[in-house]
């Protein structure tokens, strides 16, 4: 059986009503400016109406609108370009993980495998239930908060008010954005269970590979586009606290375990899938670790008897010093290799993405205005 062409037919994200919805109205066509057409279309249909309408009548006192509302920027102005960004990095990451990992023969005699895991991959994400289930999910939700029925993460003890604004927002707006982030998870799923099924073949990493990973690091390339997800989540969560912040005097230290608490599910959710890497990068590590050490142990046997025990006057220039050489490199690399393919540079860059927007609260306590005043004054002062 061959086995399906990965670069021509996988993607994570190029499929289901969604898309096929993009599609037809020429919102996705296929090329480099997919993300700015949405992300210009997100915009006007979620926040513009809301930004228009709120100008339209002012809420009484003690209540708060869309627009009043550091959340509902966060939300529609950051979040949702985030979750549309990572549709077009995503697309290209893991189509190129799949597409290398056949290529370079990490599974030899599997490839017919990876063709059936691959297409079961997009049966699911072309299925339209899923992502009805998600929609219902997204709208009900909206409604929930709009007739007061539940409260958004951070909204607690906050008045809003029921203007025209907050109507579009609460039919409109808020669905969008919840829908995306939901659909971003169910496709993280399938990419999870995906790896979870390549994991299960006869796997033969490299435990002598440069990556010091067993020639494995390429899998972790998707979390560079999965941390736009966790940036926009971050942007809502901290635009949430921000509005609690500014509208309810909390202090901002109440909100420093959540900023760790969604580190750690970022974490935990951006490179859960490669935990299932782990046993198969492991015993590489020990099968090498005996195989190199016999390999080594015999080399510098030999090499002791012809240099050491026997004549060293021709010692300057032979290979046998380069092999030495090339052997104990080769074993210390061995030596540090890792058990999970993740590097520290994308762990870094996830790190950043979750706590980014939580570093923006600092701005809630400080008054920029009279910060300006001040520089200004020291400045054109005379004493």
């Amino acid at each position: 059986m061959k086995a399906e062409g990965p670069r021509d037919d996988f993607s994570l994200v190029r499929g289901g009503p969604f898309y096929r919805l993009l599609r037809s109205v020429g919102l996705a066509r296929g090329d480099r400016w997919d993300p700015a057409r949405q992300i210009g279309a997100a915009v006007a249909v979620g926040w513009l109406p809301v930004a228009f309408l709120s100008l339209l009548e002012t809420p009484p006192p003690g209540g708060i609108d869309p627009m009043r509302s550091i959340a509902g920027h966060a939300r529609l102005l950051v979040a949702v370009p985030c979750f549309l960004l990572a549709e077009a990095s995503l697309h290209r990451r893991t189509q190129r993980c799949i597409d290398r990992f056949l290529q370079d023969g990490w599974a030899p005699g599997q490839e017919a495998a990876i063709g059936r895991f691959a297409a079961a991959t997009r049966r699911l994400r072309d299925a339209s239930l899923p992502e009805a289930l998600l929609l219902i999910a997204a709208v009900g939700s909206s409604q929930a908060f709009l007739w007061g029925l539940a409260e958004p993460v951070g909204a607690r003890g906050l008045q809003w008010s029921r203007t025209p604004a907050l109507f579009w927002y609460a039919l409109v707006s808020l669905p969008l954005l919840q829908f995306l982030a939901l659909r971003w998870l169910w496709r993280w799923a399938l990419w999870a269970v995906l790896l979870a099924r390549v994991s299960l073949l006869p796997i033969r990493p490299v435990a002598t590979h440069p990556d010091e990973r067993g020639g494995l690091e390429f899998l972790s390339e998707p979390s560079t586009g999965f941390a736009w997800v966790v940036l926009g989540g971050s942007a809502v969560l901290a635009g949430s606290f921000a509005n609690r912040i500014l509208y309810l005097d909390e202090p901002i230290e109440s909100f420093i375990p959540h900023a760790f608490l969604y580190l750690a599910g970022s974490v935990l959710l951006t490179f859960g899938p490669l935990v299932a890497f782990t046993r198969t990068l492991w015993q590489a590590y020990f099968e090498a670790r005996w195989s190199y050490g016999a390999l080594a142990a015999d080399h510098n046997r030999r090499f002791h008897r012809r240099w050491i025990d026997g004549d060293r006057r021709e010692l300057l220039g032979t290979p046998d010093i380069s092999s030495l050489a090339d052997l104990g490199t080769s074993y210390a690399v061995m030596r540090r290799m890792k058990f999970l393919p993740v590097t520290r540079r994308r762990l870094i860059l996830v790190v950043t993405a979750a706590l980014a927007p939580f570093a923006l609260l600092l701005l809630t306590e400080v008054r920029i205005l009279d910060i300006l005043h001040d520089i200004g004054s020291a400045w054109l002062s005379t004493h």
